[in-house]
């Protein structure tokens, strides 16, 4: 049954299940009676985290729109269009933080009145 082969995983993984985990145990804010208006507030943290997520892959990766592109793409991008890259990933990581500083501020906010 058991082969003898230890099944390892890539960086990416590890990374990803890490930053899926993390934000697994904040959904415990978006559970607040106070705050549980809609399910807006659920669509909003996971295209937050989608947005974050995304950006740390395309960083890793170097890809910008696939989800198959080669790990080698990062530099030819770099290469010839670098503000379209990190203009690309800024804006990414700068709106997914926002999303999800928003919702936390708002969870504390409902939490002190």
């Amino acid at each position: 049954m058991f082969s003898g082969k230890i099944i390892l995983m890539d960086t990416l993984t590890v990374v990803a299940v890490t930053i899926i985990i993390l934000l697994g145990f904040s959904v415990n804010y978006l559970l607040d009676p106070d705050i549980r208006q809609t399910a807006l507030n659920f669509v909003l943290w996971i295209f937050g985290a989608l947005l974050i997520f995304s950006a740390v892959k395309s960083f890793y990766l170097g890809e910008m729109s696939t989800f198959t592109a080669s790990e080698g793409e990062v530099r030819i991008l770099m290469d010839k269009h670098p503000l379209r890259f990190w203009g690309s990933w800024i804006f990414k990581v700068i709106l997914g933080s926002f999303i999800l500083y928003f919702l936390y501020n708002k969870s504390n906010q409902k939490k002190i009145e």
